[in-house]
């Protein structure tokens, strides 16, 4: 039992480690040496089965008895039937790569990271362009402290597959409280690298460095995922990274960019006549709501309104009640 796994902090699974006993008439004492890892709290659970790894029935307890050990305890190589009750019924299953990606997640979690490696070395044997077994095996292999194995592995799953990216961005939103930002950054430059022309990765660096208040940064990031894939909804999202950051300036000369190539965007179209109402170019918005009556719709009721309330502020009173009727027409 002298496994360094055993001086670690381990999660609570099924029978991870096995010891043969004899129990004896009377009492019998159960000597444990507990020990904290990197500040977590020590504990240990216990149960008792027969060779067929039945359960017992129960057994009294008693923790202030303590008699003299009286048994030899010796460690089992292969695990008992019925113990590793989610190995053998993954091991019943079919070998496709979803059942191995479990049995080997399942493995490591016990502690057991060699078998993990050669049940994925094995199966990736006959299925070598998986993407998702090429990165549990890195994550295996980085757990097990083989960092430049586990790199080559991770540099075959994006290979094989861009859905990695998601993947990998899901498994970091679950991470992102407890990592660190220098690493976070690390992570997601060394992402950004495999996968260049991805925009996700972009706004995901964006995303960082506005949690760091880099305003430079971000707004460099959001520039490059627009430039990846331009549309109205990434146009959105960098003019709010420029109105957060206070620079309406840039915010409405992209705007009047953007607008050029998408004139039926009723969100772009509203959100560059209320910058220039908030930069005080009443007229000039005035002006592009209109605009928007004549690229979108002129029944979105959202339009009036805004005309409605130009009008009434500039006491242009036939006109606000012609705008006003119509708002009414389309919101009776």
């Amino acid at each position: 039992m002298a496994d360094k796994s055993m001086c670690q902090a381990q999660e609570f699974v099924a029978d991870p480690y096995r010891v043969a006993v004899t129990l004896q008439p009377g009492w019998n004492t159960l000597l444990l040496k507990l020990a904290t890892d990197k500040g977590t709290s020590a504990g240990f659970r216990l149960r008792c089965t027969d060779q067929h790894g039945n359960d017992l029935p129960l057994l009294p307890v008693d923790p202030t008895h303590v008699a003299p050990p009286v048994y030899t305890a010796t460690p089992i190589a292969a695990p008992l039937a019925g113990e590793h009750f989610v190995i053998d019924t993954l091991r019943k299953l079919s070998d496709s790569p979803d059942v191995a990606y479990a049995r080997a997640g399942y493995l490591s979690d016990i502690g057991e990271h060699d078998a993990a490696i050669d049940l994925l070395h094995t199966t990736l044997t006959n299925l070598p362009d998986s993407a998702v077994l090429h990165a549990r095996l890195s994550q295996i292999l980085r757990k097990d402290h083989l960092s430049d194995d586990a790199q080559a592995e991770m540099v075959l799953a994006r290979r094989h597959s861009h859905d990695l990216v998601d993947m990998e961005l899901a498994n970091l939103d679950d991470n992102r409280e407890t990592m660190e930002f220098v690493v976070l950054i690390e992570f997601l430059t060394d992402l950004r690298k495999q996968f260049p022309a991805s925009p996700r990765l972009a706004w995901a660096l964006s995303d960082a460095y506005a949690r760091e208040d880099m305003e430079e940064k971000q707004i460099d990031a959001a520039r490059s995922a627009v430039h990846l894939a331009p549309g109205p909804g990434n146009y959105e999202k960098l003019i709010h990274a420029y109105l957060t950051a206070d620079r309406l300036d840039e915010a409405l000369a992209t705007l009047q960019v953007v607008l050029l190539a998408n004139p039926d965007s009723l969100n772009l179209g509203l959100a560059y006549a209320a910058l220039l109402e908030e930069s005080g170019n009443k007229s000039d918005a005035l002006t592009a709501y209109q605009r928007l009556l004549h690229h979108c719709t002129d029944s979105d009721p959202v339009i009036w309104q805004h005309i409605a309330r130009y009008y009434f502020e500039k006491r242009q009173l036939p006109q606000a009640e012609m705008a006003l009727r119509t708002l009414c027409t389309l919101c009776p």
